[in-house]
């Protein structure tokens, strides 16, 4: 797997604040170690710019359900505010309630990890997430985790 250097994730944040110097390797390798941090970074790699924390849960259970270690798209039905469309496979109280745990999880251990070490921005009053640091960094670190 080849993890692009997306154009959201070189320029700046909004805020400015953007990582430029990757975390130690000891960071980054427990960073990795989480099978749902993977997936959630895999996502944010393939999809520049801020992120709703729903969608990116309901990519990171897609991916999961799949078996999936990358989080390379969405999940099957098209979201729309963290909800599957009516109609859709996903689209069963089962499916639904395992979206909301994943990103009830992201939103209170994984993101709040991630972002204390510089690697993302979690924005909790909008929901938003995106990547603070360039792909580049730890792009390699990544490539790993998902081959293995």
């Amino acid at each position: 797997m080849t993890i692009p250097d997306t154009p959201g994730s070189s320029e700046g944040s909004p805020d400015g604040d953007r990582q430029t110097d990757p975390p130690a390797p000891a960071t980054v390798f427990e960073l990795l170690a989480n099978e749902r941090r993977i997936r959630t970074l895999s996502y944010l790699f393939g999809n520049p710019g801020p992120v709703d924390v729903d969608t990116l849960g309901a990519a990171v259970a897609a991916a999961e359900r799949r078996g999936e270690r990358r989080a390379k798209e969405g999940p099957p039905a098209a979201v729309h505010g963290g909800r599957p469309r009516t109609g859709t496979a996903d689209d069963s109280w089962a499916g639904r309630g395992i979206d909301e745990r994943v990103s009830l999880e992201l939103r209170h251990v994984h993101l709040p990890k991630l972002e204390t070490a510089g690697v993302i921005a979690y924005r909790s009053d909008d929901g938003t997430v995106e990547l603070r640091m360039p792909t580049r960094l730890l792009a390699p670190y990544l490539e790993l985790a998902v081959e293995q």
